[in-house]
């Protein structure tokens, strides 16, 4: 693994959920290995380093559904603006 790869993907993954500690505990680590990893001094373990991941693509996941909502919706409302004009 690239040490700079891993950094940004656990600074990316503390961003989600507000936080080096709170990435820590998600984790179950400390939050100076954390930083470390963010800080490309050290590497993740691969089972931590996968945890990171889920996590990303959970909220992925979220974004994504958020956005098929909003589509969703966006076309019933120019459906119901093009019946309601006829």
């Amino acid at each position: 693994m690239d040490k700079e790869i891993c950094g940004r993907t656990v600074r990316y993954a503390a961003e989600i959920v507000e936080g080096y500690q709170q990435l820590a505990r998600h984790l179950g680590v400390t939050r100076t290995e954390v930083k470390e990893w963010a800080a490309e001094t050290r590497m993740p373990g691969p089972v931590a380093f996968l945890l990171v991941l889920d996590l990303i693509a959970a909220e992925t996941r979220k974004l994504s559904d958020e956005a098929m909502a909003m589509a969703l919706a966006k076309a019933a409302i120019a459906k119901v603006r093009r019946t309601s004009k006829a």
